[in-house]
């Protein structure tokens, strides 16, 4: 009984040397994982921005049919302009995440082109361009297929 007693005693809790190990592995897997996670965030943020563009895309090519574009031979949408559609269905705070988009202009840095069937095929935003690649648009790498 008294032999019960003293081992009960003595494992009742971690020791200092066991407490100090899990925390070195838990700092050793934050130290590996925090990194990760930000690049993450970053591709996140990016792929919300394509997203957003692709459904630019839409709004763009419905109000090109709506203001028959392909029957009048224009490119180019009327009154309402795409900034100014843009700036009723997204709040401009909103609209771009990522470090690269954030800051655009919709009234200045933001065009669109369409094929002759009213699919957006590109925007250019700023110096940089985006291609419609089935549905996703993806930046133009000066890279032709």
């Amino acid at each position: 009984m008294v032999k019960s007693i003293s081992m009960m005693q003595k494992k009742r809790g971690f020791t200092l040397i066991e407490l100090i190990v899990i925390l070195a592995v838990l700092a050793i897997i934050m130290a590996i994982a925090l990194p990760r996670f930000g690049g993450v965030k970053d591709e996140a943020k990016y792929d919300a921005d394509m997203a957003t563009l692709a459904s630019i895309a839409k709004l763009a090519e419905f109000e090109y049919v709506r203001q028959d574009l392909a029957s009048k031979g224009s490119n180019e949408l009327e009154n309402p302009s795409l900034s100014e559609l843009i700036e009723r269905n997204y709040t401009e705070n909103d609209l771009f995440q990522s470090e690269r988009l954030k800051g655009v202009n919709i009234k200045e840095d933001f065009e669109v082109e369409f094929d002759e069937e009213g699919k957006v095929t590109k925007f250019t935003i700023g110096s940089d361009e985006y291609l419609n690649e089935g549905g996703k648009f993806v930046p133009d790498t000066g890279q032709n297929p």
